[in-house]
């Protein structure tokens, strides 16, 4: 009924899921798992080798370091996909925007973000809880962060990650959810409790020369969007996303280029961010700030 595919790169938090999956999923299922230890391969070619040997009609690409909290949480999403022949792929968290300013899912509004996960590094847990609309469990959007995705292997069969633009192990999931989301409908469940055993992700130099990639790929793909979104909203994505990388460890030349290949100077309501994503960490402001806090 369920096929769960995963990369895995540490036997231990694989062990645990594996166990966790089997207390908590509540449907026949199979684990298929690449150990990437050894061959470092790239994300999409992983779960693409992954779904091709996948038995079952319904495909859960997976992170290995995560809990479930929900019980029967697969029984929920079988009977979903059941119901509604045209839902293709959902997750945990996601957005109903995706801008053509470099960003990931992420877009710090509460209207158009949607997710119901909660990121722990074993010190500090961040909860990102966002159930406004308790009217329904279930929210449209157009992309999808890649900790959890479930969708239909006749959809992946149509999209397949794009091994060929994405090498490495970022916007796997916004490629893949935003192609899925022009051919049929994405939805992010908000009664699926996740826990990330992160603090966030890895937001370093990776990250942003994959998103140069992959931004310079789909430029005349974006913005994508469903429902409405406010005039003037990729000044505040861009904002959003200066204000989220300003810390982290994004080598000095590549975010000259952030600032550059987007002409982000030409906006002066954007330069006070601009500064500070600059030189917030290069200059050791970061570090001094930190040491204050404590």
């Amino acid at each position: 009924m369920l096929s769960v595919l995963i990369c895995s790169v540490n036997d231990e938090l694989l062990r645990q899921v594996k166990q966790n999956i089997a207390e908590t999923v509540g449907v026949p299922h199979e684990i298929l798992v690449w150990d990437n230890k050894a061959s470092n391969d790239g994300i999409c070619r992983v779960y693409n080798r992954l779904a091709d040997d996948a038995q079952y009609s319904l495909l859960l690409f997976l992170h290995e370091d995560v809990t479930f909290q929900t019980i029967n949480w697969g029984q929920k999403l079988v009977q979903k996909f059941e119901e509604d022949s045209a839902v293709g792929l959902i997750g945990v968290a996601g957005s109903r925007y995706k801008g053509k300013m470099y960003s990931g899912w992420y877009t710090s509004n509460k209207e158009i973000d949607l997710y119901n996960i909660i990121h722990t590094d074993g010190k500090q847990v961040n909860a990102m809880l966002n159930r406004a609309d308790t009217s329904t469990h279930y929210h449209d959007a157009v992309c999808i962060d890649g900790v959890f995705m479930m969708c239909r292997k006749n959809v992946w069969e149509q999209i397949r990650f794009d091994e060929q633009l994405l090498k490495g192990f970022h916007f796997y999931d916004l490629d893949f959810s935003v192609r899925v989301a022009a051919v049929t409908k994405v939805l992010v469940v908000t009664d699926v409790t996740l826990v990330h055993h992160t603090n966030g992700g890895d937001y370093g130099s990776r990250w942003v020369n994959e998103a140069f990639i992959y931004h310079a790929a789909k430029e005349n793909e974006l913005p994508v969007s469903v429902g409405e979104i406010p005039a003037g909203f990729e000044l505040q994505l861009a904002a959003c996303w200066l204000d989220w990388l300003k810390d982290k460890p994004v080598s000095f030349s590549y975010r000259i280029q952030w600032v550059w290949r987007q002409q982000l100077w030409k906006y002066p309501s954007l330069w006070y961010a601009i500064a500070k994503f600059l030189f917030y960490r290069p200059t050791g402001l970061l570090y001094l700030h930190r040491l204050i806090k404590q």
